[in-house]
């Protein structure tokens, strides 16, 4: 069997990792890490190699190359893309509030929702880290949940709402002209989530 790295060349492994996985160029080469390196992925690899899969996507949509069809039955269809939902999964309750709103941006821009289950715990954890989120994660994260044109729980919508008032001083034009979108199509009126 493969002896498991610990320590300081764990870190090592998962830093060569990461930058093997930001240097793919297809859909396809971010699967085949996946197969073979996988297993040994830790959470910032796991968030890494499912941002790099939206990145991937959407850039083959803009060069008209792959259509979310396309790409749906690609990874549908990929043994690698269940294997790194499963190691998504387990490593959630590691990720900091990057990790999660990169995970939650890859599944908006793949236009695929994760399994309920998953989908939930995902929630969870963002409720949960809610207050160490950036302006930039919270508008990352609130159209990741506007992408994927699904219901989100109150508690979370709640949460995005309530950290966004408590931080709206900090963001800049861009992230919050993204926020102010996301809110709309999540259905929040402007009544829902400007200060009283």
């Amino acid at each position: 069997g493969r002896r498991e790295a610990r320590g300081p060349e764990a870190s090592a492994v998962a830093v060569r990792l990461n930058k093997l996985i930001s240097q793919t160029q297809s859909l396809e080469e971010v699967l085949r890490l996946v197969e073979v390196h996988g297993d040994g992925f830790n959470f910032v690899n796991a968030a890494t190699a499912m941002h790099r899969l939206g990145q991937q996507a959407k850039q083959g949509r803009r060069e008209r190359s792959l259509s979310r069809t396309k790409v749906r039955r690609l990874l549908h269809q990929s043994r690698q893309y269940e294997q790194l939902q499963e190691r998504v999964g387990a490593l959630l309750p590691q990720m900091s509030p990057r990790e999660l709103s990169n995970v939650l941006w890859a599944y908006g821009a793949l236009g695929l929702a994760p399994e309920e289950g998953l989908m939930q715990e995902l929630e969870r954890q963002v409720v949960a880290s809610i207050g160490r989120f950036s302006p930039l994660d919270l508008a990352n994260t609130a159209h990741a949940f506007a992408e994927l044109g699904r219901a989100v729980a109150p508690a979370t919508t709640e949460a995005l709402k309530a950290q966004s008032l408590e931080v709206l001083q900090s963001y800049r034009p861009e992230s919050l002209a993204i926020l102010l979108r996301a809110f709309a199509c999540l259905g929040l009126r402007r009544d829902d989530w400007t200060m009283q």
